[in-house]
């Protein structure tokens, strides 16, 4: 089977999936990396540094993406960047996590809100940008965090262990 054909067979089974995203014989893995780390950026620098305790952990990977067939072998994939914001003691993790959500808000971005688990995850979407990105908050036994994670679209792959994918890290 052809490359163009495998990624015509991989993109239908991805709208068929609900897939955020399907793949793409336009992009690659490392055109969706930057944009993604980027937007994590903005997002986190959004965030005042004053209400702000500390960064608990940052992520920069690609993940398989959930497919109707299982997405064998794991050729189908995204990148996804995260961060967790510790938020200083005495601040409400909601309301903060609810303004970040706001200035998307204000340049057009849209929101979708779900409830995970109890835990309330945003998920902003643009036309302008090949990235989404999902804003939740949390009130954990030690302390407060906000979570920002920044996920690309679905794209064709050689694999999880193809050069492509793991020389981006």
């Amino acid at each position: 089977m052809s490359r163009n054909a495998l990624i015509a067979v991989a993109a239908a089974t991805l709208l068929l999936a609900g897939c955020s995203s399907p793949a793409s014989d336009d992009l690659r893995l490392v055109d969706t990396k930057s944009p993604v780390q980027l937007l994590r950026n903005e997002a986190v620098d959004r965030v005042d540094p004053l209400v702000v305790d500390g960064v608990r952990k940052s992520s920069d990977t690609s993940f398989p993406c959930v497919t109707g067939d299982g997405n064998p072998g794991g050729l189908i994939r995204q990148w996804k960047s995260s961060t967790d914001l510790a938020v200083a003691a005495g601040l409400d993790e909601r309301e903060i996590a609810a303004g970040l959500v706001d200035t998307f808000l204000e340049q057009g971005w849209a929101a979708e809100t779900a409830d995970s688990s109890g835990l309330e995850v945003t998920r902003l979407t643009s036309e302008t940008s090949v990235a989404t990105i999902e804003v939740s908050a949390a009130d954990e036994t030690t302390s407060a965090l906000i979570r920002v994670v920044a996920i690309g679209p679905c794209v064709l792959t050689d694999g999880p262990d193809s050069a492509e994918v793991t020389t981006l890290g």
